[in-house]
């Protein structure tokens, strides 16, 4: 499948003005040289502001989300959508994303990053929450850390931060399911809906 996939990224790159990308290769056999390859494509097609990646259930490890989140700044994004569910990625590869998306200048709006049943802790959460503050235009969050088992209201406390800190940011939706945040920390933070939110929803 690996080869497939560098195969066809080939193909793609000799049309470099892709703006739109969904690369849906989740319950595959993919592994970190199949992370190389859409690397290479991302490097190869700088004008991608819609980028879609889908790798749940895969072999990647923290070295593949390397390759992919280092070519991420250059792009001129405007949605992310990274879904890792259920593959052996650590705090690691989340502090990679992290300084990635601290590094980002482009226009931003909207991210949706899944990362149910990993190993992520608040040691990746923390900062990666703290990264959506540098972005001004961010104005749709979603975030699913079900069934990561050590991340607690230390994480809720930082996602309080960033929704009383940013004003553009006017939907949110975050599944906190089987984490080990407590009841009372998600009630906290509930409790803080701003007027302008359009979208609000929280999963505990």
């Amino acid at each position: 499948f690996n080869t497939i996939l560098r195969n066809f990224v080939n193909f793609i790159t000799e049309v470099r003005t892709l703006s739109d990308v969904s690369i849906n290769v989740g319950r595959t056999g993919l592994d970190d040289s199949g992370c190389a390859a859409i690397a290479q494509l991302l490097r190869l097609c700088p004008t991608i502001s819609h980028f879609s990646l889908h790798l749940e259930d895969t072999n990647i490890s923290d070295q593949g989300i390397s390759f992919i989140t280092s070519k991420l700044t250059a792009l001129p994004l405007q949605q992310l959508i990274l879904t890792l569910t259920r593959t052996s990625i650590t705090d690691e590869a989340i502090i990679l994303l992290s300084q990635s998306v601290l590094e980002i200048t482009s226009q931003l709006t909207d991210i949706s990053i899944f990362l149910s049943l990993t190993e992520v802790s608040d040691l990746g959460v923390i900062p990666l929450v703290n990264s959506f503050m540098s972005l001004p235009s961010l104005s749709k969050l979603h975030l699913d850390l079900t069934g990561c088992n050590d991340v607690t209201d230390q994480s809720g406390d930082k996602i309080i931060e960033l929704i009383l800190s940013h004003p553009v940011l006017t939907r949110i939706a975050l599944d906190l399911s089987r984490t080990r945040m407590t009841q009372e920390g998600v009630i906290k933070i509930r409790s803080v809906k701003p007027a302008q939110y359009q979208t609000f929803r929280i999963g505990f």
